[in-house]
């Protein structure tokens, strides 16, 4: 919808179907020949930043092996507690 697409500043694009897709979420057909998994483009504005990049995936299990107390201390500008 080009309503959305003029009030969105940033837009990520994964690989997409065909090249209708892509025109939708990008106004280019890029998104539709990417190749490898998790390839994405970022958009920012009307291009002021058009970029290729490459996903990140963790698809293992989050298993903690102990629970860990955090502690946070108030520092200042020094470094000092």
């Amino acid at each position: 919808d080009d309503k959305i697409w003029s009030n969105a500043r940033f837009h990520l694009c994964l690989r997409v179907q065909d090249k209708q897709d892509s025109m939708d979420m990008l106004h280019k057909p890029d998104a539709a020949y990417l190749t490898s998994p998790g390839q994405c483009y970022l958009q920012i504005g009307n291009d002021e930043l058009y970029q290729l990049f490459q996903t990140g995936y963790c698809g293992g299990r989050y298993q903690p092996e102990e629970q860990k107390e955090e502690t946070v201390a108030l520092l200042s500008e020094t470094g000092r507690r």
